[in-house]
């Protein structure tokens, strides 16, 4: 998904939030075209001269639907510019959410290859320039402020024809001003950024060489010379200012002095000479500086995506990072019986020294398999190509003879419990962490508790399972920790179960406990990753690995009784160490 069909989605799904706008908008254009014609009523309609007592106090009712105007259109512009930030706020956090999604969801290896901190503080700041500065500041605003100047000059001409050309042709020299003072205001500051450059430049050579100046005894040539550029930088600066200060309001300033000026002389001749009021000339001078302070915002913003391609780019490239949930044919399965490794070979990269080769084995439901091998060996390589963290090279990882590649991958994590060794808690209570990311279940939630012998430790606890833990705190011991794992894996309830190293921080009692545990589960596939022994000897199965090779697999009874197997060999060395019982 681009980023443009994202703003689409958050537009079409936010249609209120424009609506508000344009119903603001319209309702500010109407307090602000409205109050010239009440000024025209008070002045013509209501006032002869001299005033009498009588026409003063027919002043007042106007009065106040002038100040109600006036404040009704500060309510208005205040919704109006509250719903413009609101609707470029929406698109930021619709575009920043897509993108962190697209992240969370994104291959293993493409994450990787990711500076993740860089990239989040990318999407963070295109996100804003698109959604707030391009969105928000520019092209939501220009529209408006166009509107709002169509109303205010077709106003203009109602109240009189010849002063609305007038406030025409000042708006155009108003634009053609702007402009240039605008271009000799950016290239003033591109020079002085540039003579900036220059003085840094001076003194960074003046400092890597300052023994060389203080032998020759230059230093107050190189005063002399720094307080030059010093100078012109300083003059450079405040030329920058001052045409920057022309741009922001002393053009607007000037322009509106000068249809004043245009504005009594000729409104004057008007008024003497025809049958118009002097109240359209009041309404007339009363609209001119809200006409030129809209007409300078809408040339102070631009409606052109141009102004955010950079940032589009930016966050259309992570949005096309390569996801892992990519061919789906099988969405869900009735059942699974069966995982099964097919001739899998599998390599980190080219230069990589670890390979994993044509490995083949099958765990059927309601067995166990037992892996044993070294570190390095390929043990935790198979269960990240079980949950589809990485894919094979060559061959395939199958569930009930299903490419697991055609099944969703986030399907499949649902029906896979996983504990590994070097697994982190999250920050939060004991009962959050047992049963995330799943909904409570009272009965799978003690039963878990009870399974990993949780409940005295949750007991002698101040608060219980609601006690809050965190990595770095020491309220609970490995062990404690590892259990809490294990726990969330049992309340998952899932098909398949794969514990990676989940028992190596435990002592030799807990240690045969947990595994008495993990070898109860029924009509399950179980796959127990270890380098113990005495952990895998009651597997229905048991695989090596060394060096990402298979060196035996087979049935864990036909093994033990065959002497020329190597794990018989390894058991009998093990029951000599009296490491199992």
């Amino acid at each position: 998904m681009k980023a443009k069909d994202i703003i689409k989605k958050v537009i079409k799904e936010k249609w209120k939030l424009i609506l508000f706008l344009a119903i603001f908008t319209v309702l500010f254009i109407a307090t602000r075209v409205a109050s010239p014609f009440v000024i025209k009523y008070m002045i013509d309609e209501k006032v002869q001269l001299p005033i009498n007592e009588q026409e003063a106090n027919n002043l007042v009712l106007p009065s106040l639907v002038l100040v109600g105007l006036s404040v009704l259109g500060f309510v208005f512009n205040s919704f109006r510019c509250s719903f413009t930030a609101r609707i470029g706020s929406e698109i930021t956090l619709g575009l920043k959410t897509e993108a962190y999604s697209t992240v969370l969801r994104a291959d293993l290896l493409e994450i990787n290859k990711l500076d993740t901190a860089e990239t989040f503080k990318a999407v963070e700041d295109s996100t804003r320039r698109i959604g707030h500065v391009f969105f928000g500041d520019n092209l939501i605003t220009f529209c408006t402020n166009a509107l709002i100047f169509l109303g205010l000059l077709i106003t203009l001409f109602i109240l009189n024809a010849t002063m609305g050309a007038i406030a025409l042709a000042g708006s155009l020299i108003f634009f053609v001003v702007q402009k240039i003072i605008n271009y000799m205001h950016l290239r003033q500051a591109y020079k002085h950024e540039k003579m900036r450059e220059q003085q840094d430049a001076a003194v960074g050579e003046n400092i890597k060489s300052i023994k060389q100046l203080k032998v020759r005894n230059s230093l107050a040539v190189e005063e002399e010379a720094y307080k030059g550029l010093a100078q012109k930088l300083e003059k450079s600066a405040r030329l920058e200012t001052n045409l920057g200060s022309q741009e922001n309001f002393l053009i607007t300033e000037f322009i509106v002095n000068l249809t004043f000026v245009a504005a009594f002389g000729i409104m004057g001749a008007i008024v003497a000479t025809t049958d118009v009021g002097i109240g359209s000339m009041l309404g007339y001078i009363y609209l001119i500086p809200t006409f030129y302070s809209v007409l300078h915002n809408l040339l102070k913003v631009s409606p052109l995506p141009s102004i955010a391609s950079s940032a589009f780019e930016e966050i259309n490239g992570v949005l096309s990072i390569r996801q892992e949930n990519r061919v789906v044919t099988v969405k869900e399965l009735s059942e699974i019986y069966s995982l099964q490794f097919d001739d899998v070979s599998f390599e980190y990269s080219s230069e990589s020294e670890f390979r994993l080769e044509h490995i083949s084995f099958e765990v059927r439901k309601g067995e166990s398999l037992g892996i044993l091998g070294l570190t390095n060996s390929g043990k935790s390589t198979i269960v990240d190509l079980t949950t589809k963290i990485i894919r094979p090279k060559s061959g395939k990882v199958l569930v009930n003879n299903c490419d697991i590649n055609k099944v969703d991958t986030y399907y499949l994590r649902d029906q896979i419990a996983t504990v590994a060794q070097d697994a982190k808690l999250y920050k939060g209570t004991i009962e959050h962490n047992v049963i995330y990311p799943m909904e409570m279940d009272e009965y799978r939630y003690n039963d878990a508790l009870n399974k990993c012998r949780l409940k005295p430790l949750v007991n002698g606890l101040p608060k219980h399972d609601q006690t809050i833990i965190e990595e770095g705190t020491d309220i609970l011991s490995p062990i404690e920790r590892q259990k809490i794992l294990l726990a969330n894996a049992f309340y998952k309830d899932a098909k398949i179960y794969l514990f990676d190293d989940a028992t190596s921080k435990f002592d030799a009692t807990s240690e045969k406990e947990m595994m008495d545990e993990i070898l109860k589960l029924k009509n399950k596939i179980t796959v127990v990753v270890s380098n113990r022994i005495n952990c895998l000897v009651k597997c229905s199965k048991i695989l090596i690995l060394n060096g990402g090779k298979i060196v035996e697999y087979g049935e864990t009874a036909a093994l033990v009784n065959d002497t020329k197997s190597a794990f018989s060999k390894m058991v009998k060395e093990a029951k000599t160490s009296k490491r199992i019982g």
